[in-house]
């Protein structure tokens, strides 16, 4: 039987049903954007070395924000994603030392707020 009919046949509905579910392409970017968010808050909270964690943590977050995506989307594509954010991360934080310094203060419990007051003025 030719694979078209075999996936709409009456036996893998649920892979047509899932189809029409699965998020677009604006939801998966509005998701990674979000993942970026989610993934520098979470190197700030727990900082360096803590991978498993941070991805656990980021996860609950996930499910928490996007309920129905989370049952859509596979773990290991979640885990994937997450990667991709990470990569975003290191690229930003070796690009910009404000963004830098913010996570890294938050990692050792320094106020960057207090330490570098006159540049949030700015």
């Amino acid at each position: 039987m030719p694979s078209f009919l075999h996936f709409y046949s009456p036996y893998n509905m649920k892979g047509a049903f899932m189809k029409f579910l699965l998020p677009t392409k604006k939801q998966k970017l509005v998701i990674k954007k979000w993942l970026l968010y989610a993934v520098i808050k979470t190197e700030s909270e727990l900082g360096k070395r803590t991978g498993k964690l941070k991805l656990y943590t980021v996860y609950n977050l996930f499910i928490g924000k996007f309920p129905l995506a989370a049952k859509l989307i596979r773990f290991e594509t979640f885990s994937l994603w997450v990667d991709e954010a990470l990569a975003d991360m290191r690229e930003m934080l070796s690009e910009n030392e404000n963004i830098k310094q913010l996570v890294d203060s938050k990692q050792t419990g320094d106020s960057y707020e207090k330490n570098n007051r006159s540049s949030l003025l700015l």
